[in-house]
């Protein structure tokens, strides 16, 4: 859903609906790749901050770096 939301230009839609998935009481971890559309819908929305806390909670729950979320993050440092 939040990588549908962000290919067809809803944005913030996508970011609510992350938001939605980290609440205590949904239980549910997003996986590299939601984590990857979520940075991508950063850079489109020129949001450094959210991005990097992005980054972070990579770091904190030891989410490993692959293909896509390097691209992701290097699109986000690049465009914002």
């Amino acid at each position: 859903m939040i990588t549908c939301y962000a290919q067809n230009s809803q944005p913030k839609e996508a970011l609510n609906l992350f938001n939605e998935m980290l609440q205590p009481n949904v239980g549910i971890q997003p996986d590299k790749i939601t984590l990857a559309s979520v940075i991508s819908v950063c850079s489109k929305l020129g949001d450094l901050r959210f991005g990097s806390l992005i980054e972070s909670y990579l770091s904190k729950v030891g989410i490993g770096m692959d293909d896509h979320l390097a691209t992701a993050l290097i699109d986000l440092y690049t465009t914002c």
